[in-house]
């Protein structure tokens, strides 16, 4: 069994607001702004999402990782849940 280095492990955290400098992407849950801050994924969906439906957001922050190319450099993910993401 191999050991995940922590340079591997992606920090996720979905939220309200992201600087203008975002980029956005379409999917099927429809448009969604992601930047980077800080070694930090930070994830802006317009619409609203359930988070306790972890299987939605999974998919989403591996869409998101797939189309900018993070998931060539990081492994696994791990989701930082916030009050903003309850929307």
């Amino acid at each position: 069994m191999h050991a995940y280095r922590s340079d591997r492990v992606l920090s996720v955290n979905l939220s309200t607001t992201i600087r203008d400098t975002s980029k956005k992407l379409e999917t099927k849950i429809g448009i969604v702004r992601w930047a980077m801050l800080d070694g930090t994924l930070l994830i802006q969906p317009e619409g609203d999402i359930d988070p306790s439906s972890t299987r939605h957001i999974e998919q989403l922050v591996r869409t998101v990782m797939k189309s900018s190319g993070l998931s060539r450099r990081y492994q696994v993910f791990s989701l930082h849940a916030t009050e903003a993401s309850a929307r």
